[in-house]
């Protein structure tokens, strides 16, 4: 039996891993929206299917990709090390962190676990990118902070994460119900 449930969390592992990389790699566009902001509901669902384990593995998945995207090699040019630290970190603990939210909440309430869940990935993804951009890219953003006659913490807050961050939660809570239907299945 335990065999049996290895062999579907790697399936559902694999099949995850192959969303987020399409999402986050391939320029799809719905409407105006990059596919990518649907990642973090892919690792919502990969939670549920497997455990911390899964939000981990996938959190790790999404830094990657992350760190292949065109976007990145801005924060590569300034410090690899601190790219690959910021990217890596904010994919993993959002990954973390949410799993060990839903696991604590599920055991009351699977609904709330899931909405829970679906709103703590995106904040602690964008709470380490703002972290790592305060210790790794602070004279990059002090100089475009300036420019905008803006001090910096308000600048990464508002203009660089803001509008994603609002985003990712948007989506991950309004798609909060299907992944609540998705977890019921087998």
């Amino acid at each position: 039996m335990k065999r049996s449930y290895d062999t579907k969390r790697i399936v559902y592992l694999a099949v995850l891993t192959a969303l987020m990389l399409i999402f986050n790699l391939i320029p799809l566009r719905l409407g105006g929206l990059s596919l990518a902001v649907f990642s973090l509901t892919v690792m919502v669902i990969g939670i549920i299917k497997c455990g911390i384990t899964g939000g981990v593995w996938l959190g790790a998945v999404f830094g990657l990709s992350v760190m292949l995207m065109p976007e990145t090699t801005v924060f590569i040019g300034i410090t690899f090390i601190g790219t690959l630290i910021t990217v890596m970190g904010k994919g993993i603990a959002a990954g973390l962190a949410a799993a060990v939210v839903y696991k604590v909440i599920d055991k009351f309430n699977r609904y709330v676990a899931i909405i829970c869940a679906a709103a703590v990935a995106p904040t602690v993804n964008s709470t380490v990118f703002f972290l790592g951009s305060m210790i790794f890219f602070r004279g990059y953003f002090e100089e475009l902070s300036a420019t905008a006659s803006m001090s910096i913490v308000p600048f990464i807050i508002l203009v660089v994460i803001g509008l994603n961050y609002l985003i990712e939660l948007t989506v991950s809570i309004i798609f909060s119900p299907v992944i609540y239907k998705i977890s019921g299945m087998k």
